[in-house]
């Protein structure tokens, strides 16, 4: 029994196809994730730290995870409890307080940045 005989430019495009398919695959499973989670409110635990660490940012200029800031006009004491990464990342949806509009375009955006990760390695 031979062995099919591909040529260099054809395992090529099976990779690129095999690569498609699972980069789509797996935004598949994690965007059904995303829409059929249900978020409790308020936001707690790791979750809530960190969108208080991005709102207070946006809106105060204070890196905190004081979730009393949110919302109000009082400046919260700052820390270095967590790194800033993923607040940063987040920021932009953290201009108000959390709607489900804010937390659903964080959790697309999650769900986009972890899908694409898959390719990253090649």
């Amino acid at each position: 029994m031979s062995k099919p005989n591909f040529s260099p430019r054809e395992n090529s495009r099976l990779v690129i196809v095999a690569l498609l398919a699972i980069l789509l695959l797996g935004l598949h499973l994690r965007l059904t994730a995303v829409l059929g989670t249900e978020i409790e409110a308020p936001l707690r635990a790791d979750a809530g730290q960190y969108f208080a660490y991005a709102y207070n940012l946006a809106n105060h200029g204070v890196y905190s995870p004081d979730l009393k800031g949110i919302g109000s006009a009082t400046v919260p004491m700052p820390d270095h409890f967590r790194n800033p990464g993923y607040s940063l990342l987040i920021l932009p949806f953290a201009t108000r307080p959390p709607s489900e509009a804010s937390l659903l375009n964080i959790t697309l955006l999650q769900a986009l940045l972890s899908s694409a990760v898959i390719v990253l390695p090649v």
